[in-house]
């Protein structure tokens, strides 16, 4: 058995089976490792350390990812590490400018700003409100998405639209064909059946159209708001005094800078 040769998913998967181990042997409260430990281990692992160090960076960013729906209102959450420089909260409000039209007839925005939050409200011509939240506190940032999409939940809204559907298409139906009390009764509930189904499969997928978009709203904003960590730091530090340096790519960079170009050039346009 020592002298096997493990594939890299062999090894992956005994590493993670052997920290589970570990965890149920010591408890959460074990010691744990550095990233220059890590490192080590990746390197006996056949693991390119540099990819290691950009995991790390990723991993410490984004501290917390959430979302969430109620019968009316949809959510999403972002703990990220990052800032609220006077630079970021531009690109913020030129994102929400541009995906909500702000500045049309019938938009409504109001926004407060602070040193450590920001908050801003959207309420559109059919009164869809959107709230944005954005809280410092330390060395992260709070990022809370709501939307209004209905005034209840989707099986009430539909049962309603049902019993309209019974009341326009239930006389047509009956009258239709020659039938008596009972069958043209039961054209009623047809057309009932028939309306809430199409009514509630409709209003679960536009549910879940705007919690996706919502979800790629608070990404974006994470991306603007998330700045490199104290991971990538120590790596930095550490390549400096050790090794000619080694520079370590956030791919969230070129993602914000590619979008902010994009937002400027609509903008001037």
């Amino acid at each position: 058995m020592s002298d096997r040769v493990y594939k890299k998913k062999e090894i992956q998967d005994l590493l993670e089976r052997a920290v589970a181990l570990q965890a149920q042997e010591q408890g959460e409260t074990g010691e744990g490792l550095t990233l220059a430990e890590l490192e080590e281990v990746a390197k006996s692992s056949g693991i390119d350390p540099e990819y290691l160090r950009e995991a790390a960076v990723e991993m410490d960013s984004v501290v917390k990812s959430s979302d969430s729906a109620s019968s009316t209102h949809i959510f999403e959450d972002r703990t990220v590490s990052g800032a609220l420089s006077k630079e970021i909260l531009e690109d913020v409000k030129m994102e929400l400018s541009s995906r909500f039209a702000v500045g049309s007839e019938y938009s409504e925005v109001k926004q407060q700003q602070t040193p450590t939050s920001f908050s801003w409200t959207h309420v559109d011509e059919d009164e869809y409100e959107t709230q944005v939240h954005l809280i410092k506190r330390g060395d992260y940032v709070r990022i809370r998405l709501s939307q209004y999409i209905a005034y209840t939940r989707p099986e009430i809204q539909s049962a309603g639209w049902g019993a309209l559907g019974a009341l326009i298409f239930g006389p047509m139906m009956s009258q239709s064909f020659a039938i008596g009390a009972f069958t043209s009764l039961l054209m009623y509930v047809v057309a009932f059946a028939l309306t809430f189904a199409a009514t509630y499969g409709y209003d679960l997928y536009w549910r879940r159209s705007r919690q996706e978009e919502l979800e790629e709203l608070a990404d974006i904003i994470s991306m603007y708001v998330a700045e490199p960590a104290g991971a990538q730091a120590e790596v930095k530090q550490r390549d400096t005094e050790k090794r000619p340096k080694i520079e370590v790519e956030d791919p969230r960079e070129d993602a914000v800078g590619e979008h902010r170009a994009q937002r400027r050039s609509e903008r001037s346009s």
